[in-house]
């Protein structure tokens, strides 16, 4: 029973590990997975370039637990992409700071649970990290010349506590643009990542581990491939397109009216 205790914390030790590394356990060679994807959008397949993007992003390795589903699409007049991402629930975070052997009668091994606060720190970080390394590879797998911005929503699937209803609430929404991003260390091991979102004036859930939405700076209908950014968020931005106008095949065109 001791060795066992002692394994179990060791797990929930590694586990910590893998939650506070994950942005800088970035893999190599992302630039490699730009070609499927130029390719396309070079034969004027601009849904296709979108696919590829997403698929490229979907192949990209996580930690168990870490990596959801990408979904993307493709404002060629702006030269922006919009990322959505799933991002895990709060359970992704160990409950349990450790075990131990008890001599009691009978003999057993006990957990000792981790306070709610730390739960939520670490949730909070988590999320913001897995933000900030959705970013860089959507940048990194996307050739400059055609992507100079990514809106990026990170979203988590629940369910609604009072209703019983699956929900997706968006904890994490931010529009930056390549230049922008490119000036953050991600590696510097002092980087606070919560800090770092807030730079890029992204708006974060003040309490992410309660699921406290937020709303997305963009959001797009996938179903119609069509991207409609929310009116109030782009209201007196006259240097970008009207998004509503790109038609379901990719393509754009002038909205009437």
């Amino acid at each position: 029973m001791r060795r066992e205790a002692a394994a179990r914390t060791a797990e929930v030790e590694e586990r910590l590990r893998v939650l506070a590394s994950v942005l800088r356990s970035r893999p190599d060679g992302l630039h490699q997975l730009r070609l499927e994807a130029e390719r396309a959008f070079g034969q004027g397949d601009l849904e296709g370039f979108a696919v590829g993007v997403e698929e490229a992003l979907g192949s990209v390795d996580y930690a168990q637990g870490l990596g959801g589903a990408r979904r993307v699409a493709f404002a060629p007049e702006s030269r922006e992409l919009v990322v959505e991402v799933e991002l895990p629930g709060q359970a992704v975070v160990p409950s349990v700071t450790q075990y131990r052997f008890k001599a009691s009668a009978p003999p057993a091994v006990v957990q000792q649970p981790r306070k709610e606060a730390e739960c939520r720190t670490l949730y909070r970080d988590l999320v913001a990290r897995l933000a900030l390394r959705a970013i860089d590879e959507a940048f990194a797998v996307t050739p400059p010349a055609l992507v100079d911005g990514v809106a990026f929503n990170g979203k988590v699937r629940a369910k609604d506590r009072a209703t019983g209803k699956a929900i997706e609430p968006c904890l994490v929404s931010v529009r930056v643009s390549r230049e922008s991003f490119a000036e953050l260390v991600l590696d510097e091991p002092e980087l606070d990542p919560v800090a770092s979102l807030h730079h890029l004036n992204a708006i974060v859930s003040q309490h992410p581990y309660d699921l406290e939405p937020v709303r997305p700076v963009v959001t797009f209908d996938l179903s119609r491939y069509k991207i409609a950014p929310e009116r109030d968020v782009v209201a007196g931005l006259d240097s970008r397109p009207d998004l509503v106008a790109m038609d379901p095949s990719g393509g754009c065109s002038r909205k009437s009216g």
